[in-house]
């Protein structure tokens, strides 16, 4: 009695999933080539994922071949450019000489406020 109580209590293999000997999971009414037929959809997925992948591999290292050129060409144009730069101690020297001149510039400023100062002062001396 006790055994068959037992076997009472085991599940049933569902109607809709049934394993055969492969061990498939397979619909009780699917065929052999249903369950081949989806398991061949099943990897042309995958596959095509992993291609996918591949392609974006492919246009990543295009991409990067493209901005590489890109950057090639453009470290030409500001090598060029700084060719024709003037050298350092030329440029050094024109800064210099500036403030120089700006100097000298503010000292005749000065200069010229006093005179006028003291043109005035004359003039309306001579009015008085």
């Amino acid at each position: 009695m006790r055994r068959a109580q037992s076997v009472r209590h085991y599940a049933r293999p569902s109607l809709a999933l049934v394993a055969d000997d492969l061990g498939l999971l397979r619909e009780g009414d699917e065929t052999n080539e249903d369950v081949l037929r989806r398991q061949l959809i099943d990897k042309d997925r995958e596959n095509d994922k992993v291609g996918n992948v591949s392609n974006l591999a492919v246009l990543s290292s295009s991409y990067l071949y493209n901005t590489y050129e890109q950057l090639q060409t453009q470290m030409q144009v500001l090598q060029a450019q700084l060719a024709q730069r003037p050298p350092l101690e030329s440029v050094q020297q024109l800064e210099k000489e500036y403030k120089s001149l700006d100097l000298l510039l503010q000292g005749t400023q000065r200069e010229n406020e006093r005179c006028m100062t003291e043109l005035e002062r004359f003039v309306h001396y001579q009015a008085d």
